[in-house]
């Protein structure tokens, strides 16, 4: 019979009320152990015991890894991962950029403490594993399990900070109603349709990737260059502007992207606005100005998911072919159904 390989790294379906007061991530193994009994079939490994607030380039990386080396057995069926909730999507992101598998790996958490009264954790856990050695997984890349939801790992964004079912897609429409689309059925789960085809993966993260410097940059009101123009001058490999609405900011700071792009370096916009696409429509420091400026618009994505596309592209490539890259790149995983044909 085929195997589940559950891969552990702390969050709250790990964490413990400690003495001092508060909560800390406790042995992430010995919690996943009761759920899995009645399940069977499924390897516990622990990559790491961190809040994910905490997580490093480093660690999501060494995660990937993790899943990469448990899939080089073939009678693995698919991945989970025990992840905190508060950069999950970033981590997933991550896995769905280079995953070129077709077996899941699935990632997961919870948002209540394993003391707690009522947790999640259990169930969550306990879907994903379902999920993961279901045959109808097979070939949608890694999904993302929470709240009796299934999505898929690219385009899922953490949408409440203490809802049990936090997650959604950032566009909000399946890809199924554009045409054409996959669905999972695996009893007692709700999924959205996912796209027919996916994008080609990039290569995995070298070390490289642990090290790059991707500042975010926030539009708002009054807001003017220069704390961009200080993080160009420090040395940044890429920035990510997270405009208003479509993918707006102010005049002075669309002035100052005009400014970091001509230096050749890579600008990827995201947007403050939960769900909906982006798009070039507006002047006067509008979406319309920063893509004339050669910014990138990142849509389908939330900014956590932008910034780790924009960490991976810059490290996979050398500093005068980053911007080209991230424009072909983008082309394929940001647009507003990537994947469709």
């Amino acid at each position: 019979m085929r195997r589940v390989v559950l891969l552990t790294t702390g969050g709250t379906i790990a964490s413990r009320l400690l003495p001092q007061g508060g909560y800390g991530v406790a042995t992430s193994s010995s919690l996943a152990a009761p759920v899995v009994d009645d399940i069977g079939h499924v390897d516990v490994r622990s990559v790491t015991h961190r809040n994910s607030f905490d997580m490093t380039h480093r660690d999501i990386r060494q995660i990937t890894e993790s899943a990469a080396d448990a899939l080089s057995s073939p009678d693995v069926a698919g991945v989970v991962v025990a992840h905190g909730t508060d950069t999950l999507a970033e981590t997933a992101a991550l896995q769905a950029l280079i995953h070129a598998d077709r077996r899941p790996v699935v990632v997961t958490g919870a948002q209540r403490p394993p003391d707690h009264a009522e947790p999640d954790g259990p169930r969550n856990l306990a879907d994903a594993i379902r999920v993961a050695a279901h045959p109808s997984a097979q070939g949608l890349g890694p999904l993302v399990v929470f709240g009796k939801r299934v999505l898929p790992a690219w385009g899922t964004t953490k949408a409440h900070t203490a809802s049990l079912s936090a997650f959604l897609r950032v566009l909000d429409e399946p890809a199924a109603s554009h045409g054409g689309g996959r669905d999972l059925s695996v009893p007692g789960l709700v999924s959205l349709g996912f796209p027919i085809r996916r994008p080609d993966p990039l290569p995995a993260p070298t070390p490289v990737f642990d090290h790059m410097s991707v500042p975010v940059v926030t539009s708002h009101v009054g807001a003017d260059g220069q704390l961009l123009d200080l993080v160009v001058a420090a040395g940044a490999d890429a920035v990510l502007i997270v405009g208003t609405g479509l993918g707006n900011v102010t005049t002075p700071l669309a002035r100052a992207v005009e400014r970091a792009v001509a230096r050749g370096l890579p600008i990827g916009v995201s947007s403050r606005t939960l769900q909906g696409p982006l798009a070039p429509i507006y002047r006067n420091g509008g979406g319309r100005d920063l893509v004339d400026a050669g910014a990138v618009l990142l849509t389908g994505v939330d900014p956590g998911q932008a910034r780790i596309f924009l960490a991976l592209v810059a490290s996979l490539n050398d500093h005068d072919s980053r911007l080209s890259e991230l424009r072909r790149y983008a082309s394929r995983w940001c647009a507003q159904d990537p994947g469709s044909p």
